[in-house]
């Protein structure tokens, strides 16, 4: 079977285990799926899913900088804080662009 077509089943069977309100092992007695494979495409879509909410955005920056602390906060809640007065390439590094 192709990678495509087992992710397809992964996601319709995620879909209707959601859906159906019972317990991973009633499910997978049900339509007769090992629970260790239940889990295992369960863990592989959660990653997918991680990935796919990754987002980054363009930080653009004034030449000048006048404040004595710069606070970079995004939007998973993560911030940094930078004291002192970087330059916008240094900024740029921190930041990967």
């Amino acid at each position: 079977m192709s990678q495509r077509k087992t992710a397809e089943i992964m996601k319709v069977h995620m879909r209707k285990y959601e859906a159906a309100g019972q317990t991973a092992i009633s499910y997978c007695n049900k339509h007769k799926l090992a629970l260790a494979t239940f889990y295992y495409w369960r863990k592989k879509l959660s990653e997918v899913q991680d990935h796919q909410e990754i987002q980054f955005r363009e930080i653009k920056l004034n030449a000048a900088v006048n404040s004595t602390v710069i606070r970079i906060q995004y939007v998973n809640g993560v911030t940094i804080l930078i004291e002192g007065e970087p330059s916008p390439s240094y900024i740029r590094e921190l930041a990967g662009c």
